[in-house]
């Protein structure tokens, strides 16, 4: 329904509502037996009449910042109004004379008695009508009063707001400082305007900055030539960074609800959101110095970082991010902690840097996640996480260890061109979907234990430094093609529902597959000198060419069961 036709509807139910109840007064006084007679009908119109005020003038009432201009009356609504009083008088005679013709009584008095209460049910309709019109000129008073305080008000939020701004440009440190705080009740005043001076203190934390030498060099202590003027600034940012966290917490007495912060090319020491909530946060080439607290924020929308520099330690542990997480060519130069984060959107690592540990511990992607370019120097642990959907790894490098015990992997998972440069911890874990391994070297000893595999398993053109596979199960099998097991493949206590399939394989060292385990070998060649355990059924290994092949029932290793 558009605006006019609305207006339309509410001035129409207006009038019908003031009519009904002049009309039905009128006729209640003079002819109260008619009216008894139909109390019913007559009081559910009556009630009708005053709903239909009720919701119009309830309706009526809009905010003032969202109101339009009120339109003159026009002619159309005049003869409207003249029109609605002939009918009601008509109406009124042709009802009354035709109770006074049925009369008993003297017919003469009473259609003269009808004709004057009919005159009455006009006089009271038009009355009704200037009601109307006084009423809208009260209204129309009333509003412009409002819209004179909404004004004033607009024009004190504006003059202060450019009087604290021209403050932010002091180069007295007192000044800014007291320009902070007193946008900060600025803010809390006027609660439209939050994001407008939120804004603000993001545009002075993007202003170029220059830390005092500790806080550069990530020490407590402070020499004695350390610049007046840069430990001042710094006092003002800390102000500027505590009024934001302080208020975007929804424990704050005036929270600041729905805010968004883009802190593009920030300077923050010491940033501590723990526990704040906001809409969307863009971090563009920002740099934190100190720790940097992010644990259980809440994120209505996105957060994007891109070519931002966490100094110290950087924790989003047990944060919720209801959008995308997308963290592209980022250095992390302390430890990374996500543990127990919450991911609900896209999971995007870019080419970022982790020169220390990185713990995603209990972390549930919601999302699709994609890591790719991503270099961990250290540790990285991905224990009892969740991937509700697709994963990818690619072109990564993990140097030291990397744990993924007891994940959960619900759809499939790609891990190409990738380096593992540690041992990669596979226990209790499990992958519904299929998993391929493309191109990737684990330069390390590689253990898998108590794994359930629902999917295929697709290993093309990798390198394994040595393979335990214990105590796991197989639904679909495994194809490796042209891998290479530098260190040799153990398998115990596995079982599998399809064959494993082995296509140009080379098994340098140790070789271990029990027999009943269903397996295929196509152009395969164990290179190692070690003796071997054991075969899967059907299979024997060449003395001189070292391949696998198919004996014969005949052939006397295969019938005196030698492998």
């Amino acid at each position: 329904m558009t605006e006019r036709r609305q207006w339309l509807w509410q001035r129409f139910g207006l009038l019908a509502g003031l009519g009904i109840i002049a009309l039905l007064g009128t006729l209640g006084q003079r002819y109260w037996d008619l009216v008894r007679r139909i109390d019913l009908l007559s009081a559910a119109i009556v009630a009708g009449g005053l709903l239909v005020l009720v919701v119009v003038l309830i309706s009526a009432r809009r905010p003032v910042a969202t109101r339009r201009p009120i339109a003159p009356i026009s002619l159309k609504v005049v003869l409207l109004a003249v029109g609605a009083v002939v009918v009601a008088t008509w109406l009124s005679i042709v009802l009354l004379l035709r109770e006074a013709n049925n009369s008993t009584g003297d017919r003469a008095a009473a259609r003269i008695d009808a004709i004057r209460t009919a005159l009455s049910v006009g006089a009271g309709t038009g009355g009704a009508m200037a009601l109307l019109l006084a009423t809208r000129k009260q209204w129309l008073g009333e509003r412009s009063q409002e819209h004179a305080e909404h004004d004033a008000g607009e024009r004190r939020f504006t003059d202060l707001y450019s009087a604290t701004a021209t403050q932010l440009s002091s180069d007295k440190a007192p000044v800014r400082m007291a320009a902070m705080f007193a946008l900060e009740r600025l803010a809390q005043n006027s609660p439209q305007y939050q994001q407008t001076i939120a804004n603000l203190i993001c545009g002075y934390l993007r202003c170029p900055f220059d830390p005092p030498a500790h806080v550069r060099q990530d020490s407590r202590r402070i020499d004695g030539s350390t610049d007046t003027a840069a430990m001042e600034e710094l006092q003002v940012r800390l102000a500027a960074q505590r009024i934001l966290t302080t208020n975007l917490r929804p424990e704050a007495p005036g929270f600041w609800q729905g805010i968004s912060l883009d802190l593009t090319d920030a300077v923050l020491v010491e940033a501590d959101f723990a526990g704040c909530r906001l809409a969307d946060l863009v971090l563009v080439r920002t740099v934190f110095h100190g720790d940097t607290d992010f644990s259980r924020m809440r994120f209505e929308g996105n957060l994007w970082l891109d070519r931002v520099q966490f100094v110290g330690k950087f924790d989003i542990s047990r944060a919720n991010v209801d959008g995308d997480f997308r963290c592209a060519s980022v250095t992390f130069s302390k430890s990374a902690d996500f543990a127990w984060a919450r991911f609900h959107g896209e999971f995007t690592l870019l080419d970022c840097r982790f020169h220390r540990a990185c713990d995603f511990t209990e972390a549930h992607f919601n999302g699709q996640v994609l890591i790719d370019g991503v270099t961990f120097d250290s540790e990285v642990d991905f224990d009892t996480t969740q991937w509700v959907e697709t994963a990818r790894l690619q072109q990564s490098v993990f140097r030291a260890g990397a744990s993924f015990r007891a994940a959960h992997f619900q759809r499939s998972i790609n891990i190409h061109d990738c380096e593992f440069g540690d041992s990669v911890f596979f226990e209790e874990v499990v992958f519904s979907g299929m998993i391929k391994i493309f191109a990737t070297d684990f330069n390390e000893f590689q253990h898998l234990e108590d794994c359930a595999f629902h999917g295929e398993v697709y290993v093309l053109d990798s390198v394994f430094s040595g393979l335990l596979v214990s105590a796991s199960q197989f639904r679909c099998g495994a194809r490796f093609k042209d891998s290479r097991f530098i260190e040799g493949l153990v398998m115990i206590g596995v079982t599998s529902d399809r064959p494993f399939r082995f296509i140009k394989a080379r098994f340098a060292d140790t070789f271990e597959m029990p027999e009943h385990v269903q397996a295929e070998f196509s152009d395969c060649v164990l290179t190692g000198e070690e003796p071997i355990e054991s075969l899967p059924r059907g299979w024997a290994v060449a003395e001189e060419s070292r391949q696998f092949f198919r004996p014969p029932m005949s052939h006397p290793d295969f019938a005196s069961g030698s492998r």
